[in-house]
Formats: C-alpha cells, structure tokens, sequence
C-alpha cells in the first residue's frame, strides 16, 4: 500500500477517435478511469469489446475443461511450485491487441479443443453404452429376439425387468391377460405379458405406474438381450481404454501449455476490463470525454485505501503486527517452521500466495525472535540443550521473558509487558489522531478533545502502574487509611527519578482526570450546539454528554489497555499446550505424540493467534483514528504474472536511443 498525490485528468475528444485515445492510455498503465455510462457509444469500439469478450469466454471454457486454475493453490505451490514464465506481446494499439489474442486463442487452443471434444464424445458414448449394460445386465440370461417379439401382427407381447415383490400386484392389475413371468435373482424377474393389440395401451399405463418400462434396446445392435450384453461389455472396456489415453494426453497438452494458456487468459482478461471500462466514455454524441486520475509524480506502485490526508498504516503495521504474532507464538522452533513455508511459499509461488508467504515468512521470524526471550524451542528449554549452551551466553536476551516454569512471577511479568506493549500501541493510535486534526487545522477539537484524552489516557496508566506499585493497595494508595505510600512506581520511576512514588501519582493523576474530563465535555457541548444550529440535532444533550465523557470513554480506555493482556495469555497458553505435549511424549515416549502434538497446535494455535492480531488493530486501534475512506487506485494496466504488454512505439524510441548512443 502506499500513498500519492493525484491529479485529475480529462480527455476531450471526436468519438471516432476513441479507440486511438484508449490505446495511448492503456499504453501510459498509470491512469484510474472514472466510471460512465453514456448513451452514445462508438460501434468500432464496441465490436472490439465483443471479441474481447468472446476471446475470454473461449479461454475460460479451455481452462474450466483442462481444470486449470487461474491462481495457484497453497498445497500445489508447496509440492510443485507456480507456472513460470511470460509471454511478451507486442502491440501497436488495442485494436492489435485483440488480433494478437484471437490469432493466439487459434494457434494455442486447437490443439487442446480438439482432444477435449474427443473426451466428451468418448464420455456421452461411454455412458450411453453403461447405461444399456445396466439395463440390460438382469435379462442378459435371456436368449430371445425382441425384435421377433414386436413384430407379431395379431397379438401383443413385451418384455419388462421389474422388482420381484411387485409381481404379484402387476399380474393382478393385468388379470385378464397371459403374464409370464420368470425369476432373474433375488430381486428382479422379468415378466412377459401377452395380449391383444388393443391391450398394449393399458399394459403400459399399468407397468408405468409401478415405475417401470418395457425393455430397450439400440436399434443400432442385436435385439437379443444376451448377445446386445456381451457386445455392450465389449464396447464399454474399449471405451474406458480409449478414455484412459485421452485423459493422458489432457495431461500432456495441459503440463506443456499451462504457462501459454494462463498467459492468454490474463491478456484476454486485461484487454477486456480496458474496453468495457473505456468503451461509453461521457460527452455528446459526436464528441467524447474521459476522465480519470494520474499520480503526480509517478510512483511504482499505489493502493491507495487510507485518504491522501490520512497517515499509510501499512509501514507501522508491518514492524508491528509481526512483533504481536511473535510475542503470542513464541517458540524457536515454530517460528523456524513457520518462517519457513512462508519462504517456501514467497519462493515457488506468485501472485497473492506470494504475498502471503512474506506475511507467514514475516510471523515465522518474529516467531523465532519470540522463543528466544522466552527460551523456548517446541517447547523444551534452550537451556536445557548442552550443544546449545556456547552459543547461548552469546545472546544475554535470551530467556528474559521465560516461560519455563509457569510461576505467578513468570504470569505477572509477561502480563505487565503485555500491558505495557499496548500502551505504547494505543498511544500511537491518539497521536496519529492529534496529527490528522493538526493537519486538518481542527483546532477546537485537538485541544478539546485529542490532547485531553492523551493527558487522560496517561494520567489512568500511571494509575493504574501506581496501584502495581503499591502491591494493588488500590484504596490505601489514596491516603485513606492513613498509609503514605512510597513505592517506586514501575517504569516511571525509571524513567523520570525516585521523587516519582505512589503516593505522588495517586494525588496528581485524579485531579488530571477531572481536568480533561471538564475540558472533554465543554468541547462536546459546544460542538452539539454548533450541530444544532446547522440543523443536525444529535446526540442525548448535556447527560448524554456527561455519561460518555465520563463512563463510556473511561471505561473503553481501560477496556482497551486490558484487552493487549491477550498478547501475555496467547503466550502462556501456548507454552501451557507445549508442556502438556511434551509431557506425554515423556510418559509414552511416542513421536507421533510428539509431531502429531507441535503440529496440531501450529494449525490451531497459530489460526488463533492469526484471528487475535487482526482483532487487536481492528477493534482496539483502527478505530482510534483510522477512517479509510479512500480509493484504491487501479492502473488501467494491472500488474500481470504471466504476460509483459510491450508497445511498439516504446521499441522503436528505444531503438533509436540506442542508434543515438553509438
């Protein structure tokens, strides 16, 4: 993601001149098209978009029957790695383009057309033939010509495979005629029924009704059961071969041109989204109008989500979303593993697998970082490794955060860095807030209410270290018992020199309190006030005020200070499910305890962990100060895997630089 600072362009033009403009732009990429929706359209450009379409149609239907993907899965990518390789085209305008790509559907697709038309043959003949073997399969002891049967002039007859237990129902139902009938096996008979010409009628109603039909058979083969069985068997073993060997060259053609074939349909899909998004410019009839916006200056790439005014939070997210992952999965080994796919991943994939494995490669390192101040590796103490130990004293961070034991001090510690991490975390979120405001030149409101809820958010965290600090003596820290307390306070005492104690902070941090509160309120109230006269009444007055300032947004600072202790449990509880593994592993001495355990709990550990990072920047910091209501800028040209469009005039200047050069 990044940001850039755009200009707004429009392009005034003839209508006839439109395919020429849409090719220059598609030739400059850097342009995001407004979208419109004119009466008027220009019939070259609408036939291009026609056979643009057609071209993606035809491929997509090439790679829906080979059962190519236009990503490439997770586990496909681990075992055998994306496609590689592009297919450069080189084109002199979009009218080219599309010509290119109709000449390369013939020349790429005939091939693989052609085999697929013969499977599908070899498929409707295959189930025709097995559904005749199975109707045929429980008469096949009969050796009789229906055709002979169908051909008597003065009576009757045909043949039906029927269920058994209804042959006493069908012969009542046709009680006046001759029905025979003769027992296949235990659950079908075949019955005969004779008659006159006039009965065939009723003898089908009847037989219909209980669900069943006289016996077919092609008129292409044998009338008789048992020799249209036999050849039907025959025929049906031929076909399966001849299947076999089609699918095997499927496979052939779809191995040899998958990378072609992929190429295709990304060219296709990219010429098809330019004209279907440029093809009913604006303006009159005779004279068109496209708008769009270009970066000034030009950058190598945008996404542009937040606002052009807001701060990117993608770098802050990158140093600080692998830190949460790393802390809450800490384990040498796990992070090594994960740190691992996630390489794999980044090396043999591409496109959006790509991207996910640096995001896991991204995890799987901080991961690592993680077990080496918790001293932990697939749980089992780093210490406790003696090929480790020369290596070990080399690295004095290492177990400083240490889980070994589980001990309330251990708990305590990890809990209080926890806290303290999202302090930090929080207080980015308001300042980033307070620099928006100050950009935005809202000065009312970053004096009434950004730089008071920083004083505030401060002066309840220094509480809150004060009551650590007193041993949680949270009323006696007030002076209501008598007691003075002069404890250091953690981390402030540190910072700012022993005059800071508990009993300092618990009587200047209230007064604090009240103050910004005071302030928060007034602020509010007179915004209320300048939305009423605007005609917005919002808001439930001045109580409504007062309990938001006071309950609301106290209570949702502390809510959100607390809820960074996930960090410390995620932690603990993977430690927890370790020690339980290697427990058992200890007991038993199984390895598929063991592996099983550690891999079971990277899928379901590492799935939470992932869910509980997402959750701490969307509910506890996005909100603080992100709106996000930007728009993502789209390159007429995406960023394409498989194909380089190269335009002829860009060789030909190139050309002649090279001729000046010499």
């Amino acid at each position: 993601m990044g940001l850039a600072k755009l200009m707004k362009a429009t392009v005034i033009l003839p209508r006839t001149d439109t395919q020429e403009a849409v090719s220059k732009l598609a030739e400059l990429e850097w342009f995001h098209a407004l979208p419109s929706n004119s009466e008027h359209s220009n019939p070259n450009l609408d036939d291009l978009v026609l056979k643009a379409q057609k071209s993606f149609q035809d491929i997509e239907e090439v790679m829906r029957a080979l059962g190519v993907q236009s990503e490439t899965g997770i586990i496909t990518t681990m075992f055998k790695g994306a496609p590689k390789g592009t297919t450069d085209y080189v084109i002199e305008d979009i009218r080219h383009f599309i010509e290119d790509l109709e000449n390369k559907n013939k020349e790429i697709l005939n091939e693989p057309k052609n085999v697929l038309i013969e499977r599908n043959r070899i498929t409707k003949e295959l189930e025709e033939y097995n559904n005749i073997v199975v109707a045929l399969k429980m008469a096949a002891s009969l050796n009789l010509d229906l055709a002979a049967f169908r051909k008597l002039k003065r009576f009757y007859a045909e043949i039906f495979v029927i269920d058994s237990r209804d042959i006493e129902e069908v012969t009542k139902s046709l009680n006046e005629l001759l029905v025979y009938s003769n027992k296949l096996n235990d659950e079908k008979s075949v019955v005969i029924v004779f008659g006159s010409n006039e009965d065939s009628e009723r003898v089908t109603k009847v037989l219909r009704g209980f669900g069943y039909h006289p016996l077919q058979i092609p008129a292409h083969m044998p009338q008789n059961p048992s020799i249209a069985y036999a050849q039907s068997e025959v025929k049906v073993k031929d076909l399966e071969a001849n299947l076999s060997k089609v699918s095997k060259a499927i496979e052939k053609i779809r191995a040899s041109l998958l990378s072609k074939i992929l190429s295709l349909h990304e060219a296709a899909k990219v010429a098809k989204d330019i004209l279907e998004i440029t093809r009913k410019p604006a303006g009159t009839k005779n004279f068109a109008m496209i708008q769009g916006y270009i970066p000034t200056p030009m950058k190598k790439t945008f996404n542009n989500l937040p606002n052009y005014d807001e701060t990117d939070p993608t770098p802050i997210i990158a140093f600080v979303w692998p830190l949460f992952y790393g802390l809450m999965f800490a384990d040498l080994g796990h992070g090594l593993l994960l740190f691992g796919l996630g390489m794999l991943l980044r090396q043999r994939g591409n496109g959006s697998i790509r991207t996910w494995g640096t995001l896991l490669a991204a995890s799987g390192a901080a991961a690592s970082l993680g077990g080496l101040l918790t001293g932990e590796l697939f749980g089992f103490h780093l210490f406790g490794f003696d090929i480790l130990a020369p290596f070990l004293k080399y690295l004095p961070f290492v177990g400083i955060l240490s889980v070994s034991e589980l001990s309330f001090d251990q708990v305590i510690n990890i809990l209080k860095v926890s806290v303290a991490i999202g302090i930090v975390h929080l207080l980015l979120a308001f300042f980033l807030r307070l620099r928006k405001n100050v950009r935005d030149r809202n000065t009312f409101f970053v004096l009434t209410h950004d730089i008071p809820i920083i004083v505030q958010f401060l002066a309840v965290v220094a509480l809150i270290l004060a009551a650590i600090g007193s041993g949680y003596d949270i009323i006696g820290m007030f002076g209501v018992n008598g007691k003075i307390h002069t404890e250091p306070v953690p981390w402030l005492t540190f910072m700012f020199g022993e005059w800071v104690t508990v009993d300092l902070v618990a009587k200047a941090a209230p007064p604090i309190i009240f103050a910004t509160v005071g302030i928060m309120i007034y602020g509010a109230k007179k915004e209320q006030e300048i939305a009423a006269k605007h005609g917005h009444e919002e808001g439930g007055g001045f109580i409504g005020i007062v309990i938001e300032v006071i309950l609301v947004r106290i209570i949702e600072m502390l809510s959100n200070v607390i809820s960074y202790t996930r960090i410390g449990i995620m932690l603990l509880v993977h430690a927890a499910l370790l020690v339980t593994v290697n427990d058992a592993f200890a007991q038993s001495g199984s390895y598929a305890i063991l592996i099983g355990g550690n891999i079971g709990i990277m899928m379901i550990e590492g799935l939470i962990v992932y869910i509980q990072t997402i959750r701490l920047h969307l509910y506890e910091w996005f909100p603080k100060w992100y709106v996000g209501e930007g728009v993502e800028f789209k390159k007429l040209v995406p960023k394409m895997l498989y194909s380089n469009l190269i335009w002829r005039d860009n060789v030909i200047t190139q050309k002649q630089r090279r001729k000046k050069s010499q």
